[in-house]
C-alpha cells in the first residue's frame, strides 16, 4: 500500500514537472528552449543538494543515536545507485522514444534529467516526513 502511494506521488510529480517545462517549450528558438531547460535543471540540482543535506543530517542523527548503524554507508551507496539509474533510465528513454536520433536529442535528454531530478528530490523529501 505504502509503495503504491509513493509510486502514485512520483507519477503525479512527473506530470507537474512536465508542466513546469512547458514554459521553456513556449520559446520559439531551440537554443532558448535549451537555455531555459538548462536553467531549470540547475535549479533542480540546487534543490537536490538541499534535500541531500537534509537527509544527511537525518542519517548522521540516526547513526549517532545508534538507531541505524551503517546508514551513512547505505546512503552513499544509494546515491551512487541513483546516479547510475538516472543515466541508465534516460538512455533507455531516449532509445525507446527514438529521441536519441536527430536534433531533438539534447532537449529530450535534458527533459529526462529534469524529471528524474524532480523524482529524486520528492523521494528524498518523503524520507523527511
Amino acid at each position: 500500500m505504502k509503495y503504491g502511494l509513493i509510486m502514485l506521488a512520483l507519477l503525479s510529480s512527473s506530470v507537474f514537472a512536465k508542466s513546469e517545462l512547458s514554459v521553456c517549450e513556449s520559446h520559439k528558438s531551440k537554443y532558448k528552449v535549451e537555455a531555459c531547460i538548462n536553467q531549470a535543471i540547475a535549479e533542480k540540482k540546487r534543490d537536490l543538494r538541499v534535500a541531500m543535506a537534509d537527509i544527511n543530517a537525518v542519517v548522521v542523527g540516526q547513526e549517532e543515536y545508534g538507531v541505524s548503524p551503517g546508514l551513512s554507508k547505505e546512503f552513499s551507496v544509494n546515491n551512487k545507485n541513483y546516479k547510475a539509474y538516472l543515466d541508465s533510465f534516460c538512455s533507455l528513454y531516449l532509445g525507446a522514444t527514438g529521441a536519441n536520433m536527430g536534433t531533438g536529442s539534447v532537449i529530450a535528454s535534458m527533459k529526462c534529467e529534469y524529471i528524474m531530478l524532480d523524482h529524486r528530490i520528492k523521494a528524498l523529501n518523503f524520507i523527511k516526513q
